[in-house]
């Protein structure tokens, strides 16, 4: 689609969608994480939709990233073990009760708790298999 991922790249793909195909109006956005994704659907078809993040992009990112947030590095494994738990709830009060037992079970790693919390709670929460 694009070498770049740049917000008039996308919104220039999304309008042509959209031109040419009559009445299309999507209500979900399946994409990775991509803030330039998000804001380009947005400008073209509003804010009326539900995102959903590839499981594999908020694995591989967490993978990547959660040495860095954890204090004991030995947990890392058991942390990601329960996030794939997580990935796995079918439904939006499942999902929110069990991550609200995850915050608390890791509530000793506060930094891996707060960076979960915003990243995957808060600004892409739609990477659950329940979340539609």
């Amino acid at each position: 689609m694009s070498n770049c991922e740049k917000t008039d790249d996308y919104i220039f793909l999304f309008k042509s969608v959209k031109n040419g195909v009559q009445d299309f109006n999507p209500k979900v956005l399946i994409a990775n994480g991509s803030d330039a994704i998000t804001n380009s659907f947005v400008a073209v078809f509003g804010k009326n939709y539900n995102r959903i993040m590839f499981w594999a992009h908020v694995y591989r990112a967490l993978d990547k990233n959660i040495k860095n947030y954890c204090v004991d590095i030995t947990s890392c494994n058991e942390i990601m073990d329960d996030v794939m738990f997580l990935q796995l709830c079918q439904s939006q009060t499942v999902f929110q009760k069990a991550s609200e037992l995850f915050l608390t079970k890791w509530q000793d790693e506060k930094h891996f708790c707060d960076y979960f919390t915003n990243e995957l709670l808060h600004k892409h929460p739609g990477w659950y298999e329940g979340y539609m």
